[in-house]
């Protein structure tokens, strides 16, 4: 994954998307219906995906997750609040932020999204 890709992108089924117009996301998106603009998105994020230089955040030797960091990173990528983690796993939310940081050091992520794209491109989602 590029540390440095400028905008986030939501693609729904190829028929729509929703494309930030900032690098954080707060500037607002943009909502794209265009056919073509859709189908070079689409080229686009799969050409980034799959170029060599974009690659696995973090050092691939140097992490491990522990079971239940394991756990609550397969229940965030489920799209759970951290509430609903630590209800699921028998513990606090302030646990499950702790966890949630660790886990986003461990693959060298700056947010959710990169921590989940990082985990997915090694395997683990």
């Amino acid at each position: 994954m590029r540390s440095t890709v400028p905008v986030k992108m939501m693609l729904v089924d190829d028929s729509v998307a929703l494309v930030t117009i900032d690098e954080s996301g707060l500037g607002g998106a943009l909502h794209v219906r265009s056919p073509a603009l859709l189908a070079l998105l689409s080229e686009w994020f799969d050409l980034l995906w799959d170029d060599p230089t974009s690659t696995v955040l973090g050092e691939e030797g140097s992490v491990e997750l522990s079971p239940v960091q394991r756990k609550v990173l397969h229940l965030m990528a489920s799209g759970l609040t951290d509430t609903a983690i630590a209800h699921k796993c028998g513990t606090s939310a302030r646990s499950v932020r702790r966890h949630v940081s660790v886990i986003m050091e461990k693959l060298g992520a700056d947010s959710r999204f990169a921590a989940g794209m990082a985990a997915a491109k090694r395997g683990w989602l």
